[in-house]
């Protein structure tokens, strides 16, 4: 029998993980019935109980794994601690609430069996608040934009045994997991699905983490933002050679003089902001290289109840 590993990453989800477990549980009463399972949640640095509550999980199953990280490392850190200490013929990453439909998860299981090594679930829709569900679409619109084969919400997927040992290989700081996959350059299948509201708890993606994970989203899916910088700066040099030439020419010839300080503060308020807004976007990508060069592990494992 195969075995499917379902990797979860926790971070204050107490009172959540028993729903979670026992969601996909039934499963192998049922349509997996034929699988054998592990589950590994990765324990990132939760200070609500969370940690007690996936050891109560092992004690019943001893099919539970749970990777205790020394501290708060953020989601895609611990998805990578659980991808790596999975041994199954394929591997699940899901949320620790559940908002992925366990139906989806028999649909990917499915497409793996029909020999796809990759799976991608792609989000039709999201029982969240208006706010959210606007900012998320705009935002996978604009990853859709930059990356046309990118599925949106694909941040859920399925990877054999082989996919994932490669991803597992990836040694990047600031990773975003959907590019990732789809770098493995194996052919995705796609299985749509609805995220379900979260049943308890809030979630513990704050704005701030939001923002970073988009902006990471983005600057990896295109070279867009540095060639535009490229490009403008050749065009704003045309211009102002331009520019200075009709000023020059109309000088020489028609005596014509260009007074007020007014369109200068303009026009140099303008270049100055274009210039700063440039600088950032090369900061970013700085930034991710010295975090890179910097070689530090992406988190840190306290303890290993296996």
């Amino acid at each position: 029998m195969k075995t499917l590993s379902f990797v979860i990453a926790v971070y204050r989800n107490k009172g959540a993980l028993h729903l979670t477990y026992e969601g996909l549980k039934s499963l192998f009463d049922g349509p997996l019935k034929n699988y054998h399972y592990e589950f590994v949640f990765v324990d990132d640095g939760s200070d609500d109980g969370s940690l007690e509550e996936l050891l109560s999980l092992r004690e019943k199953d001893p099919r539970v794994r749970v990777i205790s990280l020394s501290r708060n490392f953020g989601q895609i850190p611990a998805v990578i601690a659980g991808f790596r200490h999975t041994t199954g013929d394929a591997v699940i990453n899901l949320s620790a609430d559940l908002q992925e439909p366990v139906d989806a998860v028999v649909a990917m299981v499915q497409e793996w069996e029909k020999g796809a090594e990759v799976v991608m679930g792609q989000r039709l829709s999201r029982e969240d608040s208006l706010l959210a569900n606007v900012l998320g679409n705009a935002y996978w619109r604009i990853l859709h934009w930059t990356n046309p084969s990118l599925p949106r919400g694909s941040d859920f997927f399925l990877l054999g045994r082989q996919a994932a040992d490669i991803f597992n290989g990836i040694e990047e700081s600031d990773r975003f997991f959907p590019m990732d996959v789809l770098w493995l350059g194996f052919r995705p299948k796609i299985v749509p699905y609805h995220r379900q509201k979260r049943k308890i708890g809030t979630s513990q993606w704050k704005l701030s983490k939001k923002i970073k994970l988009a902006i990471d989203g983005i600057l990896s899916s295109t070279y867009f933002f540095i060639r535009f910088i490229s490009v403008s700066g050749i065009l704003i040099g045309i211009l102002g050679f331009i520019a200075a030439a009709i000023v020059a020419i109309q000088r020489i010839v028609q005596g014509t003089q260009y007074p007020g300080w007014a369109a200068i503060v303009v026009l140099l308020l303008i270049l100055n902001g274009m210039v700063m807004f440039m600088l950032g976007i090369i900061g970013e990508y700085v930034w991710r290289i010295y975090n890179q060069a910097k070689g530090r592990s992406a988190y840190i494992v306290r303890r290993k109840y296996e």
